[in-house]
């Protein structure tokens, strides 16, 4: 939702930062492409958390904020798609 938002805004914004021109024909450029590689980042930060919390909160007792587990598995998703 937020991409579908913030892509052509930040289309105008580039395009207007390097001085070329724009067409509201290509505000969604890139859109594919975009939404394939974000899948598959939310798909991994899913699929952490699940397993963040069956191996760890269950099977060592561990209370963790929900802070930093965001941010372990938000950088875990990331090292797995890149």
């Amino acid at each position: 939702g937020r991409g579908l938002v913030e892509g052509p805004f930040e289309m105008v914004k580039v395009r207007k930062q390097v001085v070329s021109g724009w067409h509201f024909r290509d505000i969604f450029q890139g859109f594919g492409t975009t939404l394939f590689r974000n899948s598959f980042l939310f798909s991994g930060f899913v699929i952490y958390l699940d397993i963040f919390k069956q191996q760890v909160e269950t099977k060592r007792d561990l209370t963790v904020t929900p802070f930093v587990k965001a941010g372990i598995c938000a950088n875990l998703a990331c090292l797995t798609i890149w």
